[in-house]
C-alpha cells in the first residue's frame, strides 16, 4: 500500500505497535519517514465506553477521512476495542483487496513469522464476512465486537 495512501501530518498514539515498531526496526522495513507515517496510519483512536458499533464506526471514519486512500487497492481494516487504560479503538488487522480477472484478491499476513497469503474472493462482501467471522470472538465483557472498515468506510455486515 505504500504510496497508497497520503498520510497527513497528525499526533500519533503508537503506545499498542510496540511489537510491529520492534519488527520493523529489526528488519529494517522502513526509514523513518515511512515508520513514522505508520505509526500514524495505525495509532489507537479515543472513543467511549460503549459497546455500540455504530459509535466506534463514526469514530473511525472521520480518523480515516483525514488519510487519502487508493480506490483500486483498498485496505481493509478489522477495528477491535480496547479498555485497559482509557477506551480505544485500533486496528486489530489490516490486509488488501485488488481486483482480479474474476473477483477480488485478499493480501494479508497474519504474523510477524508467517508469510504474506491472498485468497481469492468472487466479491467484496465474501471478504468482509471472511474477515467479520475470523476476527468475531476479538471482544470482551464491556467492549464492542470487531468491525470491518473498507479504507475510510464503516462496512455494516
Amino acid at each position: 500500500m505504500k504510496n497508497s495512501v497520503t498520510i497527513p501530518k497528525l499526533e500519533k498514539n503508537d503506545q499498542l505497535l510496540f511489537l510491529d515498531n520492534d519488527a520493523i526496526d529489526k528488519g529494517k522495513v522502513f526509514d523513518s519517514q515511512d515508520k513514522e507515517e505508520f505509526d500514524i496510519l495505525f495509532s489507537r483512536v479515543p472513543t467511549e465506553a460503549t459497546t455500540d458499533v455504530k459509535v466506534h464506526a463514526e469514530k473511525m471514519e472521520t480518523f480515516f477521512s483525514q488519510f487519502q486512500f487508493n480506490d483500486k487497492a483498498r485496505m481493509l481494516s478489522v477495528v477491535l476495542h480496547d479498555n485497559l487504560d482509557g477506551e480505544y479503538l485500533f486496528v486489530g488487522h489490516v490486509g488488501v483487496l485488488v481486483p482480479a480477472n474474476d473477483g477480488f484478491l485478499f493480501v494479508e499476513k497474519l504474523t510477524f513469522e508467517e508469510p504474506y497469503q491472498a485468497i481469492k474472493f468472487a466479491s467484496k462482501e465474501d471478504c468482509y464476512k471472511y474477515l467479520g467471522t475470523k476476527y468475531a470472538d476479538y471482544t470482551g465483557d464491556g467492549l464492542a465486537k470487531p468491525f470491518i472498515m473498507d479504507n475510510d468506510k464503516w462496512v455494516k455486515l
